[in-house]
Order: C-alpha cells, then structure tokens, then sequence
C-alpha cells in the first residue's frame, strides 16, 4: 500500500506545473531534444498501445506455448493415485478439470497482461480512431477473455458434484496442480 501512495505522490508531482527559482510556471513543453513535446497526436496513442497489445500477446504465445507442450508431455504416474471410489469417467472429469485448473495458472499471468493491453488499445482505439481498425490478427476480446471457457465451467460443475474429501485429496497432489495431459493420464489407468 505504501509502494502505491507513494507512486501516487510521484505522479501527481509530475503532472502539477513546475516552476522556476522566481516562482514562474516553466516552459515544460519541450522534452530533452528540444523539440516540443505537447503536439503528441491522439493517433500515436493508439499505435503504441497498439504495438503494446502486440507484444503482450507475442509473450502470451510464447507462454501458452510452454505451458501446452509441458502439458502435452506429462502423464501423471498412477502409482501417486491414491484408491478412489471414482467411475472411469468421474476420473475423467477430475483430470480434465484439474489439468486445465494447472495450465491456467501456468498461463495466468501473460493471459492477464494481454487482456489488459489489448483492453486498452481497443478502448484507445475505439474513442480516438472511431471505425477505423487496426488489424490484430486473430484476436478479440472475446477471444482473450472466454475461449473455451463455457466447457470449463460444465466440466467444474460436474467436478463439484465428487465428493468435497475425494475433492480435498487429489487437489493436494502436487502433480495434479501442474500442467499435465489428462487424456494420456485417464489412458494410463486401463479400465
């Protein structure tokens, strides 16, 4: 909390006018070139925080790419699996919501960053550029915000329906809390 009042103090100090030794606003419209610094276009906004999104989601990428390929290489030993009273096909729901539980979190932290810059861009976008677009390729907001996430959801609601200690035991598996393929893990286990 201290960090952001004081990031807070820093801001308002640079955005009050500056004065000079004779107590007169100075001339703050020049920056370190020389040259003057208020005639910043509304456009420039949007392209940099154009540029911004696209970064944000080249690091998304790259991310998603390392968390996916840990996931699609590791199958969970067997042997760590304690004795359930699960139906092949309540372990299936455990390990594909627990498996996409673990990759989130793999992913959370690049998949917040370009939400948020891609948020602003199109919100700087919209206000200053109206109906002009710039191209993001395939992304959207819907995209970034709920890709898929209306089958996590079901595949949660059948996962709250196990039992809340068989729930407890196998989210206490450090395993099962790390990307992981659930399909190579449900095969694993035969019949």
């Amino acid at each position: 909390m201290v960090a952001v009042i004081k990031i807070l103090i820093a801001f308002v100090a640079l955005t009050l006018p500056s004065v000079n030794s004779a107590g007169e606003p100075k001339d703050n419209t020049k920056n370190a070139q020389g040259t003057d610094s208020s005639n910043i276009r509304n456009e420039e906004v949007v392209f940099l925080a154009h540029a911004k999104a696209l970064r944000a989601l080249e690091k998304l990428e790259v991310r998603s790419a390392v968390c996916g390929e840990k996931m699609m290489e590791t199958k969970v030993p067997i042997r760590i699996l304690p004795t359930l009273p699960l139906s092949k096909r309540e372990w299936g729901t455990v390990f594909t919501h627990l498996a996409a539980k673990a990759m989130g979190r793999c992913e959370e932290d690049a998949v917040n960053k370009a939400f948020m810059a891609f948020a602003r861009f199109k919100n700087f976008e919209k206000a200053i550029m109206g109906d002009k677009i710039l191209n993001t390729g395939f992304y959207s907001m819907e995209l970034l915000c709920c890709l898929a996430e209306r089958g996590k959801l079901e595949t949660e609601l059948h996962y709250m329906k196990i039992d809340g200690k068989i729930r407890e035991t196998l989210e206490a598996i450090p395993e099962l809390n790390e990307p992981f393929n659930p399909i190579l893990t449900i095969e694993a286990m035969g019949n």
